[in-house]
């Protein structure tokens, strides 16, 4: 895809030193493509975007306004009840607004770019990606993705759903904690979605030396949500940094999967026992990914977990999150 706008930018074009832009979901996934690694291409619509179509639509001003009263009133005892009440009033804001026309023109460009039938079946994953659903340990997000969306529409929709998690309670409380007051603005990755048979999570766990001397997986069938979510226990493996050698594993427990349905969003399914008493990885899948861990980890200063997933033979890096240190 070799789409670039003022706000639509291919992922395969963002670095860091873009993540004021477009959030350090997608700067990082810019970095990891860079790199070779394997990262499904797709494309970010910009933080920029959002506040411009806020314009447009007639809402940038009155939203800003019920922000900032919402934000002074965080603190106030018995706010919860008040505090979804303008979380929805917000959020009924942007929905009105939406993309702007040239906006929702460039993410249909960027859309067919991707080499996907817009209007069959084909896939894409959106995402959030801005400091708020990006920020603490991996286990605890404030903003959550749609993994299987199809078609322009779809995905339009997605979009707003994306800029309207922003005025969530849990997401307005945070920025509130941490004492933000600016007005929000979030942008969105869209991606090809991968079919995973299995996935889960890959984390380079640090010695007292601050080395990497190992990762740690978490591993699961069907997408990897069931594992960031806690859904199951997943499959735990520990390999050596040094030699890629799975030096532990510990067998989870799951009972179910969830996979991308045909004509509707992701299915739960119920596994056999035989099926879920298997292994998810064999030792040299393990190894594979945890390579791709490593060579993930050294292009970020900061300790990052790697959300993976393998589908037809192929292991993809989905996304990179920051973690707390131990």
């Amino acid at each position: 895809m070799n789409v670039t706008t003022a706000d639509v930018r291919s992922l395969a074009e963002v670095r860091l030193t873009d993540a004021a832009a477009v959030g350090p979901k997608a700067a990082k996934l810019g970095e990891m493509l860079r790199a070779g690694l394997p990262v499904p291409p797709g494309f970010v619509v910009t933080a920029d975007a959002y506040l411009r179509s806020m314009e447009a639509g007639g809402v940038r001003s009155g939203l800003a306004l019920r922000y900032a009263d919402t934000l002074l009133g965080c603190d106030t005892v018995g706010m919860t009840a008040v505090l979804a009440e303008s979380s929805e009033a917000m959020a009924r804001l942007v929905r009105r607004a939406g993309l702007s026309v040239e906006l929702a023109a460039q993410v249909y460009t960027a859309y067919v770019g991707l080499g996907v039938d817009v209007d069959g079946p084909a896939p894409v994953a959106v995402r959030p990606s801005s400091p708020d659903s990006d920020s603490g340990p991996v286990s605890a997000p404030v903003m959550h993705a749609y993994t299987t969306v199809r078609g322009t529409a779809d995905l339009i929709e997605r979009i707003v759903d994306c800029w309207a998690q922003m005025f969530g309670p849990r997401a307005v409380l945070r920025r509130s904690r941490s004492g933000a007051r600016a007005e929000p603005a979030v942008a969105v990755v869209v991606q090809v979605a991968i079919p995973a048979e299995k996935a889960g999570v890959a984390s380079p766990a640090r010695a007292s030396n601050g080395r990497v001397d190992r990762v740690v997986l978490e591993a699961a069938w069907g997408r990897g949500e069931v594992v960031v979510s806690g859904r199951v226990h997943p499959d735990r493996y520990v390999v050596d940094a040094s030699d890629l050698r799975v030096t532990s594993v510990r067998a989870g427990r799951q009972e179910f999967e969830v996979i991308p349905g045909r004509d509707r969003p992701d299915v739960t399914v119920q596994l056999e026992p035989r099926h879920a008493a298997v292994p998810v990885l064999t030792d040299q899948e393990a190894a594979t990914i945890a390579g791709l861990a490593l060579r993930a980890d050294g292009l970020f200063a900061e300790p990052a977990a790697f959300e993976w997933a393998t589908a037809a033979g192929r292991t993809w890096l989905l996304e990179a999150r920051p973690v707390t240190r131990a």
